[in-house]
């Protein structure tokens, strides 16, 4: 019998210590989102901002059981699904470039959804909240004109653990 109760005590101990991670621990989770903000186009005659669409969806976090990274998982509602591993940096994630399918509000009456280029950081408030900014950049072919630059820098995502 004490060998029996040694052995299960000595399992859980290995289990507790197994589970045991480092500070990505309490980031790991479900969370719901908001993505807004706005961009400028330019065209060969002018630039105009316009409003992005805003997004909702849900973000999960994994974790990579490294020191240093995680994967961000958002889930628009719109259906689309983004994957981004992210490497830790001061305090925060570094989300290296990635290509995202954005809504361009006021652009044109046909298409207009485009491909970009974003990028940016994700900052870890009170375990609860994370907040991601990002730049959007990329050359598009809106209705109007051959080709257009769109750059954003202003593109906020909040998230809410649920």
């Amino acid at each position: 019998m004490k060998k029996t109760i040694s052995c299960v005590a000595f399992l859980a101990i290995i289990l507790m210590l197994s589970s045991c991670n480092k500070a990505v621990d309490p980031l790991v989770g479900d969370y719901s989102y908001k993505t807004s903000g706005s961009v400028s186009v330019q065209t060969a005659t002018d630039t105009t901002t316009h409003q992005l669409n805003e997004t909702y969806g849900q973000m999960n976090i994994i974790n990579l059981h490294s020191d240093d990274s995680i994967m961000i998982v958002m889930n628009e509602w719109e259906g689309k699904v983004y994957t981004v591993k992210c490497i830790a940096h001061e305090g925060g994630y570094v989300i290296p470039q990635y290509v995202k399918h954005v809504q361009i509000n006021g652009l044109s009456s046909i298409n207009n959804k485009y491909d970009v280029y974003a990028s940016g950081t994700a900052t870890i408030y009170d375990k609860n909240t994370i907040v991601i900014q990002e730049t959007y950049t990329g050359i598009i072919h809106p209705d109007f004109s051959d080709t257009a630059i769109v750059e954003g820098n202003n593109i906020l995502t909040i998230a809410q653990r649920n």
